[in-house]
């Protein structure tokens, strides 16, 4: 259900990348055209490179286990106080010696296992495996500072619970103020897009079944009182749920 949802918001998107790209055409070539966005083809579109590896040289790329990444830079490693994180430097030449003075093991560049991306590729179980008992000796917070303040590029691995908490993520207005019929009040998650004159305010609740009938009918429609009462008592229209 989760996979279903999440392929239906990426086609979401792409519908309005369309729809915009359709409206600066319009308006610099004064012709309209029709938008279209397929369920099926978003899917292909986001599994695009494995899709990709299998036409040009007939299989995909194989799971790996952590412990044999063959980049150990763009790797998980568990902290001292059972935290994950990721290193996400993929060009390891770029990254290996600000990596090694985060982690305090400057002479690892004299190891030749350690020298270069080759070298690490090639000793990876190794690598990796030195890799962990260096830094379960400290907790994530330890990590953090020294990998920020020598410009590592990693990431913490979020679960839900960290997500909802992620001072970013409440610093962007991530989410929303949910005012519940009864007086309650939750966080919703608020959508990627921001514009400048409109302010974050307090969200509705999800409409009632039906709730809002009446109204469609007469604003798109525009039938009558009488003509929606009738489509009513036939069955054909739903009246707000009691």
């Amino acid at each position: 259900m989760r996979e279903a949802a999440s392929g239906i918001t990426s086609a979401g998107f792409a519908a309005l990348a369309g729809l915009l790209a359709a409206v600066l055409e319009q308006r610099h070539t004064g012709r309209g055209r029709v938008v279209e966005v397929s369920l099926l083809r978003t899917g292909t579109y986001v599994l695009g490179w494995d899709l990709s590896l299998q036409e040009t040289v007939g299989k995909v790329a194989k799971a790996e286990a952590r412990h044999a990444n063959q980049t150990p830079l763009m790797n998980t490693y568990r902290t001292a106080d059972g935290r994950w994180f990721f290193f996400t430097g993929l060009e390891a030449d770029r990254h290996i010696d600000k990596v090694y003075r985060a982690l305090g093991r400057e002479g690892l560049h004299d190891d030749p296992r350690f020298t270069n991306a080759a070298a690490l590729r090639k000793h990876r179980e190794e690598v990796i495996a030195l890799l962990d008992d260096i830094i379960a000796e400290h907790p994530l917070q330890f990590w953090a500072e020294r990998f920020d303040r020598e410009g590592v590029w990693w990431a913490p691995a979020q679960g839900p619970a960290d997500v909802l908490e992620d001072p970013q993520l409440a610093a962007t207005d991530g989410f929303l103020a949910l005012h519940n019929e009864d007086g309650t009040t939750a966080r919703s998650v608020n959508g990627p897009v921001s514009f400048s004159d409109v302010p974050v305010g307090p969200a509705a609740p999800a409409p009632r079944l039906g709730e809002h009938t009446d109204e469609v009918l007469a604003r798109v429609l525009g039938l009558s009182g009488g003509e929606i009462a009738r489509l009513r008592e036939a069955g054909i229209a739903a009246g707000p749920a009691a």
